[in-house]
């Protein structure tokens, strides 16, 4: 954004590397320019396949109200806005002002053909459960629960499901070619979300050589994703120490087999998974700050021949916050489904009937599905300074370089949930992580021209740069490029 690197995105699950354009408002853009080819040499390793630099409203007299809204033909995902910008220029001195509202609405993957159902045909974990075991006799069996049944009967010794005998009680012989879950309806093509934004640039001319700018925005975003209802494995495979290790007593309240599941190394829990549609779809919270803070000057000296220099000094920082619900804790899960007395000990739990239709109620919700709340942070603090002008004239034209310095320091974190920390999270595991790098970096470039056709439009250049880089983590490294033009 004006020649200066844009703070990374945070979204609350992890450092990411890459840019939210969401963060940049429209109503402060007056122009896109892209260089197409690569540019390590000038911008960093970063660049090596190009780069797009987001040029900033500076002359602005005046002001104006654009208001915009738009949805799609079949009458969802409405978008809406309004950007207001201001501002006055006069000889010495020019200030711009926007503000900025987008408001953006869902659209279901229920509401298209196209992304309706999984190409994948599904999950195969159902509401009804998926129970895979052996049974005291050693014989090992694949079920799920009958339809509508809240509370299945097991009958014990009935012919297991490679024989093709139907069962005759609660459970049936899972058949996933046609049971499989169909989980995409609950999920969003176009999430929900709203952003404001404040930006403010001011320039002042100290004299006819020497200019100074100040200029500082805020981006607020908040936004929600959904996901289906988080499935619970238990036994081998299943995410958690908790719920992998899980061991369901024979006298637990709701266990219909009559025997214990030991999800154990060796035990008889071979897989277990359900889909608990009674605690509803995961729903994801998030909000998202940007702040970005920058001055400078820039002036240019000399004779016949002008020398153009600018000093900058920028800080970004991106802070979101997810709050996380209707996913599960594992040790509470593994409490609740274990020995009735220790849960009967403990504080809060309620013994989990898992087995069957509809058989998770509130209280046991409430037990096992807490909030998560998970934090991220990126700051990116810079400092360059720059020189370009005509060194001497050619034979074919003036020699033209470019130098500068360029400083950068890198500082990210992210910070899960405590019980995400505990391994008490029953999604994918992960653990808060934090860390720094900074960069100092000097490039020159040249333009030397080869030929010019006198009177004509025809042009022969040659480009040399290089770049020398020196990081903190793992030393320095020089990158140079070649071109012809």
């Amino acid at each position: 954004v004006d020649g200066m690197r844009w703070v990374n995105e945070s979204s609350a699950s992890g450092v990411s590397a890459a840019v939210d354009l969401n963060t940049i408002p429209l109503a402060l853009v007056e122009r896109i320019e892209v260089l197409e080819d690569g540019a390590s040499s000038l911008y960093g390793s970063d660049a090596i396949a190009g780069v797009v630099n987001i040029i900033t409203r500076r002359k602005f007299d005046g002001g104006q109200v654009t208001l915009h809204y738009g949805e799609y033909g079949e009458g969802d995902g409405e978008l809406s806005g309004a950007d207001l910008a201001w501002g006055f220029d006069n000889d010495r001195s020019n200030l711009f002002l926007s503000l900025s509202y987008t408001k953006q609405e869902e659209v279901s993957s229920a509401d298209r053909a196209i992304s309706a159902i999984p190409i994948q045909g599904g999950s195969s974990r159902v509401p009804g459960g998926f129970f895979r075991f052996r049974d005291p006799n050693g014989v090992e069996y694949l079920l799920t629960s009958n339809a509508g049944q809240t509370n299945p009967t097991y009958t014990p010794n009935l012919p297991d499901c490679a024989s093709g005998v139907p069962r005759t009680d609660g459970f049936h012989c899972l058949d996933l070619g046609t049971e499989a879950y169909n989980y995409a309806p609950f999920n969003m093509v176009i999430t929900p979300s709203e952003r404001v934004g404040v930006f403010g640039q001011y320039r002042f001319a100290v004299n006819e050589q020497l200019n100074f700018y100040a200029k500082a925005l805020y981006n607020r975003r908040e936004s929600t994703n959904r996901a289906a209802p988080e499935p619970i494995d238990l036994g081998p495979g299943a995410r958690s120490t908790y719920t992998a290790n899980v061991v369901v007593p024979a006298n637990h309240p709701f266990n219909p087999f009559g025997f214990a599941l030991d999800g154990n190394t060796g035990g008889n829990l071979l897989s277990f998974r359900r889909r608990p549609y009674e605690g509803g779809p995961r729903i994801f919270e998030q909000e998202v700050d940007t702040r970005y803070v920058a001055m400078g000057l820039e002036g240019s000296f000399g004779g016949e021949r002008q020398f153009f220099w600018d000093i900058n000094a920028a800080q970004g920082k991106n802070e979101a916050e997810q709050l996380n619900h209707g996913s599960y804790n594992a040790r509470n899960i593994a409490l609740a489904l274990g020995d009735p007395a220790i849960c009967a000990a403990t504080a809060g739990c309620t013994p989990l009937d898992i087995f069957g239709f509809d058989t998770i109620t509130p209280a046991m919700l409430s037990y096992i599905s807490p909030l998560f709340r998970d934090r991220s942070e990126q700051k990116l603090t810079q400092v360059t300074a720059n020189l370009s002008g005509a060194l001497f004239p050619g034979w074919a034209g003036d020699i033209e370089f470019a130098a500068g310095y360029e400083y950068r320091k890198y500082e990210g974190s992210y910070n899960p949930d405590p019980q995400t920390v505990a391994g008490e999270y029953n999604g994918v595991p992960s653990l808060p992580t934090s860390g720094e790098y900074d960069v100092n970096e000097a490039y020159l470039e040249l333009n030397v021209p080869l030929y010019a056709e006198q009177d004509g439009p025809g042009k022969f250049d040659l480009s040399l740069a290089g770049r020398y880089s020196d990081y903190s983590t793992f030393g320095g490294e020089f990158t140079p490029k070649y071109g012809l033009r």
